[in-house]
């Protein structure tokens, strides 16, 4: 890979992302790679372009290039960041994440045992302020912390906060589905997982790389019972209503499932199991309410009938993006 661009798309995060800039400020370039970082301004109230211009880059040997998309949507932005971006791999992440120095080169220097394959690098935890003692790692997962896998583990898709993708990979699956992923204000999921799962159907391998590690920063202001609950939640309704339509669906949960998924809710909330206790327990309910909730809209869907020709995968105004963790 003689070249790469780091992809990470904003909105209204001034602060996050100077954070996020800082730690790429130590990032190690290998020698004769020519790496760039494209920012992708998903409709900020103030310019990203003027933002960064008063706060000086320092390194000449790392460009920065801002493009914007006024579309609202995660989704939208990393398609116009796709656009006409000259370089031989992508690295996707997030402006909430912080780089170990050697991220980028761990990633290359796995690429060069199979440049054909995709990676997903190591995702870990950090907060501005201690971690509580209820935070548990369960809580950590649903931040988006890589689960304990082994290196070079083969995976069913990709996240989007720390992943790389060849370029000649990408023209074969297409774009993102803008029906899914954050939009505004609303918190949503699963680009990542459906479309890395469009390149895992089209043959391309998903690796693990434990040598490519960054941090995903946790603010004060989301580190707290009700968010949690609030994210298993919409991930266990979107990964049940979202199940058989992803490339890489495990169909685990099936329509017939509904009433056996409401007799083992009641059955928890009467009679809980000593193993859930406080948030745990809280957070089980919440994901059998979202996979009963996720299973009811799935036949809500069936009962509408066979989608017309022309009509997109997901009807306008669908709000039931979600999210999918890797095995």
């Amino acid at each position: 890979m003689r070249s790469a661009a780091i992809l990470i798309c904003t909105r209204d995060r001034p602060d996050s992302l100077e954070r996020t800039l800082r730690s790429l400020e130590s990032l190690e370039i290998p020698a004769g790679c020519r790496v760039q970082i494209r920012l992708v301004d998903n409709g900020s109230r103030v310019p990203l372009a003027g933002w960064l211009e008063e706060r000086g880059w320092p390194r000449t040997d790392l460009p920065v290039e801002v493009v914007c998309e006024p579309r609202a949507g995660k989704s939208a932005a990393l398609n116009r960041g796709l656009q006409d971006l000259d370089a031989d791999l992508v690295a996707f992440s997030d402006d909430d994440m912080e780089f170990h120095p050697r991220w980028l080169a761990g990633a290359l220097e796995r690429l060069e045992e199979d440049p054909a394959q995709a990676l997903q690098g190591h995702i870990e935890i950090r907060s501005t302020r201690p971690l509580p003692a209820w935070f548990t790692p369960r809580c950590a997962l649903l931040f988006g912390a890589t689960p304990d896998l082994p290196d070079r583990a083969e995976l069913r898709g990709l996240a989007g906060g720390n992943s790389f993708v060849p370029r000649a990979q990408i023209a074969r699956v297409g774009p993102f589905r803008e029906d899914l992923g954050p939009r505004g204000r609303r918190l949503g999921y699963s680009e990542d997982m459906e479309w890395s799962g469009r390149l895992l159907q089209a043959g391309v391998p998903l690796r693990f790389c434990r040598g490519a590690v960054n941090y995903h920063l946790i603010g004060a202001d989301r580190l707290c019972r009700g968010v949690l609950l609030r994210r298993q939640f919409d991930q266990s309704r979107t990964e049940t209503l979202l199940d058989a339509a992803l490339p890489t669906g495990s169909r685990r949960w099936k329509d017939q499932d509904l009433c056996a998924e409401v007799r083992g809710l009641a059955g928890a909330l009467l009679k809980p199991r000593r193993r859930f206790q406080g948030l745990n327990y809280g957070l089980e309910m919440a994901a059998r309410l979202g996979r009963v909730w996720g299973l009811i809209q799935r036949r809500m869907k069936s009962l509408e009938g066979p989608p017309r020709a022309g009509s997109p995968p997901n009807p306008p105004g669908d709000e039931s993006p979600g999210s999918a963790q890797n095995p």
